[in-house]
């Protein structure tokens, strides 16, 4: 775990932040990566990155496949953990009917400040916008979809790993 004052750098050592500098927010939330260091400093869409062998981080044709299968209107409802044991309130029509069990681990700014615990869930993709951003996918306490943005690749977000 590193402060998020610190950045992550390539130095074969998996890093992650954890937000507010508490390990017990990885322990619930799971670890917070910039791009680089969830691609292990490569740019290959799909590639295995800080995944498990028999696992990759997806692509944005995955997350784009996730939400015409589960009906693109209430992606969101479907995908986060239901109840208010994690999100903040009033986590809208949250079913977790896909199993899916998005958690809101909020985010790291590129100035090493966390933001949003238990309203937002930001989850990374391998697919680059430009040099400077990269894609993800992201669920919000108050919304029944899920979307897909750019930020840049310096934030620390959270990571959901895909079996090949």
């Amino acid at each position: 775990m590193l402060d998020g004052a610190s950045t992550q750098t390539d130095n074969s050592v998996i890093e992650k932040y954890c937000y507010n500098n508490l390990e017990s927010n990885c322990d619930i939330y799971g670890g917070l990566y910039q791009w680089d260091e969830a691609m292990q400093y490569v740019t290959t869409e799909g590639v295995q990155g800080i995944c498990p062998n028999g696992w990759h981080l997806p692509a944005m044709a995955a997350w784009t496949t996730l939400n015409t299968y589960l009906g693109e209107s209430n992606v969101g409802c479907q995908t986060k953990e239901a109840g208010l044991t994690h999100w903040k309130t009033p986590n809208n029509c949250a079913t977790n009917s896909s199993g899916f069990t998005g958690l809101p681990g909020g985010y790291r700014g590129t100035s090493g400040s966390f933001f949003r615990l238990t309203e937002l869930a930001s989850f990374r993709l391998s697919s680059q916008y430009d040099a400077s951003k990269s894609w993800y996918m992201w669920l919000e306490y108050r919304f029944s979809f899920l979307d897909i943005s750019t930020l840049p690749k310096a934030v620390g977000m959270s990571a959901r790993c895909l079996q090949d």
